[in-house]
């Protein structure tokens, strides 16, 4: 099958070849543990090539800051049997997403390119290479690395070391694989389309064996690619639109919704922030409290918004915020008394409030808790 991936409508489940026992599933190891390389990396649109069941985007779709993912898959029957999981649930009408997101089904080859997933910040490949046949593997890494040319890519591959712990087995995993690699052999290939592509990549496994095992290593390989430059080399222009993958679905899930300019939200992601870092200090003896810009700007949505500490700082000046002398800890005043017994006549036996007033030298005061702030 030159042309992709197609497999039948279900998953391939290491616990059935008669060897170690996985809990959870090893298919669910697999997908929180790219769910939470993507959510390191702070990734905000992402394409699943051989998503299939669609049961990744279960994960994918609670990594808090993704507000785009594709998925794609060679086989548009089960694309179509599996969407109902793209779709938004009841209970994401009761608890919005505080970021939107757009999901969209794709039919198509991971060798042709599609402007839709064009500079995604990230690209996934979730036991599927080793399905892929010879010409495919070789053609893939230029759509993907070159064309697309994400941030980061993750892919992971069964580890064939790990196969002698499955009992009177012989053969590879699944009907349908092409190959399998050893540590040593797949590290060898990702570090050859690494060093072609300008990405350095890391390696890291998924299912660990029995106790002395560790020499094989886990079930599952699993590389992580990072561009090296600022910038992709993509070969399209802005203004082309290239559609060469069938829309199987396309969804849109509920997310919380304000009317706030970009300042005025900063304004209150700044004033959450603070009083999550200062809720353990209420009774602190102290007037104020020095917290450390660099802690501060940790929080997501103000890193997202503020690329670095230093573009951090020079918006909480103008904004009024005391800056202590050595420029690296914003100033924070604490309630004072009178404020603390108001508070405990409303919380009972809750956990102390996050309202938090920040020293500003222009007067202003935002005042705001945790109930009133977006997740």
């Amino acid at each position: 099958m030159a042309e992709g991936v197609k497999r039948e409508i279900t998953l391939e489940n290491e616990g059935t070849l008669g060897g170690p026992k996985f809990d959870p599933p090893l298919y669910k190891q697999r997908y929180k543990k790219v769910a939470d390389v993507l959510k390191g990396y702070a990734v905000k649109t992402v394409v699943d090539y051989g998503c299939a069941e669609c049961k990744v985007l279960n994960y994918f779709k609670n990594v808090p800051s993704i507000e785009y993912i594709a998925g794609v898959d060679i086989n548009r029957s089960v694309l179509e049997s599996s969407r109902f999981l793209a779709k938004p649930l009841i209970t994401d009408y009761l608890h919005r997403r505080a970021r939107p997101l757009d999901i969209h089904l794709l039919c198509g080859s991971v060798t042709e390119f599609d402007s839709r997933v064009a500079r995604v910040d990230a690209v996934t490949m979730i036991e599927i290479i080793e399905h892929l046949e010879e010409p495919t593997l070789q053609d893939f890494p230029v759509s993907v690395f070159q064309r697309i040319g994400p941030k980061i890519a993750v892919i992971t591959t069964p580890n064939s070391e790990f196969n002698v712990l499955f009992h009177d087995f012989s053969g590879k995993r699944h009907w349908d694989h092409k190959f399998e690699w050893s540590r040593a052999e797949f590290q060898e290939w990702c570090n050859r389309v690494g060093e072609q592509y300008g990405y350095t990549v890391s390696y890291s496994g998924v299912g660990e064996g029995p106790k002395g095992s560790e020499h094989l290593g886990c079930c599952s390989q699993m590389a992580v690619f990072e561009r090296q430059s600022e910038t992709p080399v993509v070969n399209f222009t802005e203004t082309e639109e290239v559609h060469r993958y069938a829309l199987v679905g396309e969804y849109t899930h509920p997310h919380k919704e304000n009317n706030y300019t970009r300042e005025e939200q900063l304004l209150f992601e700044v004033q959450y922030a603070l009083g999550f870092l200062t809720k353990g200090n209420l009774s602190d003896p102290e007037d104020t409290i020095d917290i450390p810009l660099a802690k501060l700007h940790r929080f997501i949505k103000l890193k997202d918004t503020c690329q670095d500490v230093e573009s951090f700082r020079a918006f909480l000046i103008q904004a009024g915020y005391v800056i202590s002398n050595d420029g690296l800890s914003v100033i924070v005043e604490m309630p004072t008394s009178d404020s603390d017994d108001d508070l405990s006549d409303n919380t009972q036996e809750e956990e102390p409030s996050s309202t938090v007033v920040a020293k500003k030298d222009a007067g202003t005061v935002w005042s705001m808790t945790c109930e009133e702030c977006w997740d």
